[in-house]
């Protein structure tokens, strides 16, 4: 019985293969003008080749309707055919003629380097959009009824203008519709004169190969889309110098980055969670600053810090530096990118001991004054408020003297504050309540009766003016003037800021 079965299977795969065959040698192939093409079983007519004609090098119109009477016919799609009937004009009346609906593989063969503009009719429904991947191509045009494709400024786009399929390589133009939501793959592929690229915000995903070759192609903008994956090469090759992520962002794919010469500064927001490094993301990119915060679950081979020499052997960038926490939020196990910080003896920076500081001084009143941040005698920081309120981002650990000075030339110094907390997220948060009042109220730099002359000024002595509110009682008056002529500085040098230095802000 079994042997029965294998024998009718066997007698079905012949005929079916029969079958096949005998439909491939029914095709009937015909050339009207220029166009090679069969009748697709679709019924419209399939242009599988172009004869190249001067008149259309560089603008190549594909037709509404192609004739195949018996006089049209040949035997195979060839380099010759038959010749060119000069009145091919369809007659519906009295000869057969079929919509085109599809240009297939090898139709543009002899456009390959002299195409810059093509257009479609109404009803082709196939491309072959390998074919338009043509190096001096740009612009595409579709009829506006055409149901499968629509085009904008050159762009292939799908008919609801949803997914952009194709940008031609050889066209400027960075504009992507704000309906789009997706890209085909490849869909930038070699355009090599754009720019910069800003992504709609429905897009979430940039698919393999997207932008490869793109080597003109300088900064990305995807901060209003929620991307959450990267295909594999998707950048391969552009001249994308930094890139910043949106918190939305899951996974990057093998070596989705690969070969970016000019890529120096990568940062994943604060707010990204879960994100997976697939293998050699970042080989070849020249990266020095990394930002990444407890985002990061998964850290593949060779993903970031290497490059392949002249003779195709790995080797690692030794200027990369990355700002990294070392241990996980519950501060128990470390990150997986500090651990590949650590196998691969990368530099780092530790956020575990960096700081957001927000000061309040409500002394001043409301009128415009200056915190100035000193570590060891050496400025590190201005920061100027209106309002009482000063904040400043990402401190080191360090000791720090900080003093405030008021428009009107009081300085108060606070006493030291020594920064201890243990995680970004958190602010250091400091409420002034002991500070040295400094009595040159007018500026001269000496504490002497021309203080007292000026806090007596009309608008200068009044309880409004906290600034001369120096025993701290609520009102302006003669108990603050007593405590200057009291004071045992009196008459000598006010105390001056520090020396004026600098030193560079850790970069995160």
């Amino acid at each position: 019985m079994k042997k029965i079965i294998s024998i009718i299977l066997a007698c079905v795969m012949v005929f079916s293969c029969m079958s096949v065959l005998a439909f491939a040698d029914t095709i009937q192939y015909y050339r009207n003008d220029d166009f090679e093409f069969y009748i697709g079983e679709d019924g419209g007519a399939h242009i599988v080749y172009i004869h190249f004609s001067e008149s259309s090098a560089e603008e190549l119109n594909i037709p509404f309707r192609l004739c195949y009477d018996d006089e049209y016919m040949i035997g195979e799609p060839s380099f010759n055919g038959i010749e060119k009937d000069d009145n091919d004009a369809p007659d519906p009346f009295g000869s057969d003629y079929a919509y085109v609906t599809a240009v297939e593989s090898e139709a543009l063969n002899n456009y390959l380097t002299t195409l810059k503009k093509i257009s479609f009719e109404r009803y082709v429904s196939d491309i072959d959009i390998d074919s338009l991947r043509l190096e001096q191509l740009e612009e595409i045009v579709v009829d506006e009824r055409n149901e499968t494709f629509a085009t904008s400024n050159g762009t292939l786009y799908s008919a609801d203008k949803k997914k952009l399929i194709l940008h031609p390589q050889g066209s400027s133009d960075n504009s992507i519709l704000s309906s789009v939501t997706s890209f085909e793959k490849k869909a930038f592929a070699d355009s090599t004169k754009i720019t910069s690229i800003t992504i709609p915000s429905g897009v979430t995903n940039i698919p393999e190969r997207c932008f490869e070759g793109c080597t003109a192609l300088e900064s990305i903008d995807m901060s209003a889309a929620a991307i959450g994956k990267i295909g594999t090469f998707a950048f391969l090759n552009t001249a994308l110098t930094s890139v910043t992520f949106g918190t939305g962002i899951k996974l990057i794919d093998d070596f989705a980055f690969f070969g970016n010469k000019n890529l120096t500064s990568v940062t994943i927001p604060q707010g990204a969670t879960n994100v997976v490094l697939d293998d050699g993301v970042f080989i070849g990119c020249p990266i020095e600053e990394l930002t990444v915060y407890r985002s990061i679950v998964e850290m593949g081979e060779k993903t970031i810090g290497f490059y392949y020499d002249e003779e195709f052997a790995l080797q690692q960038y030794p200027d990369l530096v990355i700002t990294t926490y070392k241990y996980d939020a519950q501060m128990q196990n470390t990150t997986p990118l500090y651990d590949y910080v650590k196998t691969n003896s990368i530099k780092f920076i530790p956020l575990d001991d960096i700081y957001c500081v927000n000061c309040n001084f409500n002394q001043m009143n409301g009128y415009d004054a200056t915190m100035l941040m000193y570590s060891n005698s050496m400025k590190k920081y201005t920061i100027n408020s209106s309002d009482g309120t000063f904040g400043v981002q990402n401190i080191p650990r360090a000791v720090y003297d900080v003093y405030f000075t008021s428009k009107f030339g009081l300085t108060i110094k606070v006493v030291t504050i020594n920064m201890r907390t243990t995680d970004y997220k958190e602010a250091y948060n400091v409420t002034v309540i002991q500070y040295q009042p400094i009595g040159n109220v007018d500026g001269n730099n000496v504490i002497d009766i021309k203080d007292v002359s000026a806090m007596l000024q009309t608008g200068r002595y009044n309880s409004a003016n906290a600034d001369y509110d120096i025993n701290l009682d609520g009102f302006v008056n003669v108990a603050d003037l007593s405590i200057i002529m009291a004071a045992k500085n009196y008459g000598k040098q006010s105390v001056s800021l520090p020396t004026e230095g600098s030193t560079p802000i850790i970069p995160i």
